[in-house]
């Protein structure tokens, strides 16, 4: 009858090679790949997952604000590897932005390897999205990639959120792969095991879309995040062509003081919204000084540079979030 033909059906799909080969494919990249993968909690704050990028024991996650401090670079959080030990580590960076942060345990590690530049992705490929939160013990998702390329509508971030910017420009990989609080922060892995992104949900309005950030832009924020501010950068005279930058407003200032720790005794300032690459500044800083001389106002930057016109450098003081005040010295140039 029916049950018995549909039943044979299964027996053929459940027999066939390809397929057998293809699960025992997935199951031994993802069994590799789990002892990385790891929950972060602090005394206040219970676990998001995060996984380990290097086995001397440097972790990125996703959720930056559970680090977050005042001072939040060198504070320490627990990290519960995937058997239940119990680790300290210290936060390194974080991007207040995208919420990665990289953390530093003592200890050696099992890595899960982060795909190369070469490992170009296509939608329909095969992804798994692990997780280990809330000591619940590993998660294990599958789906596909829909968009290798998805961005963010605008009505989906708020107006005010400091990072709007560049949650716009970012480009993120879209799948169906069940993504929920419990492998948020987790690895995205290609079939071979290798991490291609790092799962994330921003707002309550993407629940049941998944989003990872692209190994790509974890790449740049431990270059970028992990190296000293420059003490002699170069901006050049013209500041429109290396330089986007904002004047704050009170409403802006007070944003600042509670999502970024900018110091109560900065109360104005010019945000850099946008610089280009070996400017030696980034998206973010707060500029509010400028040769010892307050700054309020994007003008007063742009004058000061234009007349430097002897290429005198200029002493500016700017606060970063993972770094504090910052003083360096500009040397204008000129187009």
């Amino acid at each position: 009858g029916i049950n018995a033909e549909y039943g044979a059906q299964c027996k053929d799909i459940e027999e066939d090679d390809d397929s057998r080969d293809l699960r025992e494919f997935i199951a031994n990249a993802v069994e590799k790949a789990l002892p990385g993968v790891v929950s972060i909690e602090t005394d206040t704050k219970k676990g998001v997952t995060g996984f380990v990028i290097d086995e001397r024991g440097y972790i990125i996650t996703l959720e930056g604000h559970l680090v977050y401090g005042h001072n939040q670079r060198h504070k320490k959080v627990r990290v519960i590897l995937a058997n239940g030990t119990q680790l300290i580590g210290k936060v390194l960076a974080v991007d207040s932005e995208t919420t990665l942060a990289l953390i530093k345990v003592n200890t050696k590690l099992h890595a899960i390897k982060l795909a190369g530049e070469d490992m170009r992705l296509r939608r329909g490929q095969i992804v798994t999205a692990l997780g280990n939160h809330l000591l619940r013990g590993s998660t294990v998702t599958m789906g596909l990639i829909n968009d290798t390329s998805h961005t963010l509508h605008p009505d989906f971030i708020p107006f005010d959120y400091i990072g709007r910017n560049k949650l716009l420009r970012t480009k993120f990989i879209h799948t169906d792969a069940a993504t929920t609080w419990g492998n948020y922060g987790g690895p995205l892995l290609n079939m071979n095991g290798e991490a291609v992104g790092v799962i994330c949900l921003y707002y309550k309005t993407y629940n049941g879309i998944s989003l990872s950030i692209p190994i790509s832009d974890v790449k740049r924020f431990l270059a970028e995040y992990t190296s000293t501010p420059d003490k002699t950068i170069a901006v050049d005279q013209d500041m429109e062509l290396c330089l986007q930058v904002v004047s704050l407003t009170p409403d802006m200032i007070a944003h600042l003081h509670h999502t970024r720790k900018l110091p109560r005794d900065i109360n104005e300032g010019i945000f850099v919204n946008r610089c280009v690459s070996g400017s030696g500044l980034r998206y973010g800083d707060v500029i509010y000084e400028v040769e010892n001389m307050r700054v309020w106002d994007k003008s007063q930057l742009t004058s000061a540079l234009e007349n430097s016109g002897d290429g005198r450098p200029l002493n500016m003081t700017f606060y970063r979030p993972d770094y504090g005040s910052v003083k360096v010295q500009v040397r204008p140039t000129s187009s």
